[in-house]
């Protein structure tokens, strides 16, 4: 949700009756609103806002009736599309939400957790079953999206002067083009990697832009300018499953998009940002999550070239539930992993990206997502060790665990 939450004592009560108060606490605090309602001749999407005590929420898994059966979606940063076709588009007139956390389309895959739950009694939760809401359409709507506000947050105290209307207008071209489906027309504002990240990104599932109106953030790195983040929407045609995601675009000093990515969370984000000065510039801080936002896209796409050229060659991968202490690396592995005694995965990096490549030729899609981190710095050198929590879905599989990664960031530039 918006942030992991310290449970409470439960005075040693039943965990069977304790756990499901819990969540229909939780899910009590959840509130939804339609914020637009786009209608074509054979399709209607809905998009919704959905806040955890006034705060967008992080994830939420949730279930909507399609006029026919139940679909998925994978709401992000507070944001997600609903979208319905056919009969469906014109008979549905209100829209009803459900929060998932049985996930039957994943046992499915899984024989032994399928006899284990079909063992176990299922507790109610009515608070995860939210009152639907009327869809209506506006009468008027804009034909060419609009980017209201771009605001340039520069990352050092001294003024920077950056050309608000020329990036404002080139991103709006872009949100006009993914729209409309005319990607050709903003090729020019691209270079030619940048134009082909672009192209990847679009194909990864069918992009659609979630709000007409999008306030964006900027500032300036070096001879970059980033532009973040356009909420957009992935859907994919052999699956029901849906992303929101947040898009970057990463400006070269000729004015040019050179890096399309997607974005962290804001969680993750202001984990990193919000760090003492002691631990390390906000230029350098920003090449953290502009690393970690690589890596992200990389996994999404599938860019197994990328991933692979990340890792040295003598590169540990330790990927688990939660890590626990194992072999010290300068001391730090140990001071994430304190007090934490969960199993978890350890291999090379030849065994890592052969098990990845495999995980992505068997997969319509992969999509990570991360959230809430631990950094620790070695010393005064710029080495990092983060540990994250990931999000992992693909067509088969779904599950959630922490990654922990040592970076070297002595050659970055500041």
């Amino acid at each position: 949700l918006y942030k992991e939450e310290k449970v409470e004592s439960f005075d040693k009560r039943i965990l069977s009756i304790a756990l499901p108060e819990r969540i229909n606490a939780i899910a009590s605090c959840l509130d939804f609103k339609i914020v637009s309602v786009d209608s074509a001749e054979a399709s209607k999407s809905v998009t919704v806002k959905i806040n955890y005590k006034n705060e967008p929420v992080v994830n939420l898994d949730i279930l909507y009736y399609n006029g026919d059966s139940w679909s998925s979606y994978k709401a992000r940063d507070g944001l997600a599309q609903i979208e319905f076709f056919g009969q469906s588009a014109k008979s549905v007139n209100r829209l009803t939400l459900k929060a998932e956390y049985k996930y039957d389309n994943l046992i499915k895959f899984d024989d032994d957790m399928k006899k284990a739950l079909e063992k176990i009694q299922h507790y109610p939760f009515p608070n995860l079953s939210w009152p639907a809401m009327k869809i209506e359409i506006a009468a008027v709507k804009a034909e060419v999206p609009e980017v209201k506000k771009v605001e340039i947050v520069p990352v050092k105290e001294e003024k920077i002067e950056i050309k608000k209307d020329v990036y404002s207008d080139a991103v709006s071209q872009i949100i006009s083009a993914i729209k409309n489906r005319k990607y050709h027309e903003v090729k020019h504002l691209f270079t030619a990697t940048g134009y082909q990240s672009f192209e990847d990104l679009i194909m990864y599932g069918e992009a659609k832009i979630l709000l007409d109106e999008t306030e964006l953030r900027s500032y300036k790195l070096n001879d970059q300018t980033v532009v973040r983040s356009v909420p957009m929407s992935f859907t994919f045609p052999r699956n029901d499953t849906k992303f929101t995601e947040r898009v970057v675009f990463t400006f070269d000093k000729d004015g040019k998009i050179d890096v399309v990515t997607f974005a962290l969370s804001e969680t993750a984000s202001k984990d990193i940002m919000n760090k003492p000065d002691t631990f390390g510039s906000s230029e350098l801080n920003i090449q953290l999550i502009q690393f970690m936002e690589l890596y992200k896209t990389a996994y999404c796409l599938k860019q197994i070239d990328y991933i692979e050229s990340i890792f040295a060659d003598n590169a540990l991968i330790i990927v688990g539930r939660v890590l626990k202490p194992g072999e010290q690396i300068d001391g730090m592995y140990d001071e994430l992993a304190k007090g934490k005694r969960v199993k978890y995965n350890r291999m090379g990096k030849k065994e890592y990206i052969s098990n990845l490549r495999k995980a992505f030729n068997s997969n319509e899609f992969v999509n990570i997502n991360f959230e809430e981190n631990t950094v620790v710095k070695k010393n005064k050198q710029k080495i990092y060790a983060l540990e994250i929590k990931q999000f992992y879905n693909s067509t088969n599989y779904s599950d959630e665990g922490y990654l922990f990664l040592l970076m070297d960031l002595r050659s970055i530039k500041e």
